[in-house]
């Protein structure tokens, strides 16, 4: 896994995360969340609405893990703060575990 700044760190460098394989995923949406099939490395994952939606956002256009976390708080009308933001960093972390993302030096 990537290091990358978390939340509450003054750091400039923050992480751009982007799809670690672009078109390499297979999306299968249901009412409560999606199945995402990673043809890279044959494994599937669930997820429910909210970290799916996040993971459709990196799968739009690479970004900062703070403009995600500012789209999440604006699109869901949510409340951007320090569990928001800690919130989306764990998720995009988890991300990265699963190899569906890469975290690549920003600044």
């Amino acid at each position: 896994m990537t290091p990358v700044v978390g939340p509450g760190d003054d750091s400039a460098t923050i992480s751009v995360v982007a799809l670690a394989s672009k078109n390499a995923l297979t999306w299968n949406d249901w009412d409560d969340g999606c199945s995402v099939f990673n043809r890279a490395t044959g494994e599937t994952h669930f997820f429910d609405l909210w970290t799916s939606y996040l993971l459709r956002l990196i799968d739009s256009e690479p970004t900062t893990v703070e403009s995600l976390a500012r789209r999440m708080a604006q699109e869901l009308d949510q409340q951007l703060d320090a569990a928001l933001r800690a919130r989306v960093f764990k998720t995009v972390q988890n991300f990265d575990s699963m190899a569906l993302v890469e975290l690549c030096p920003g600044g």
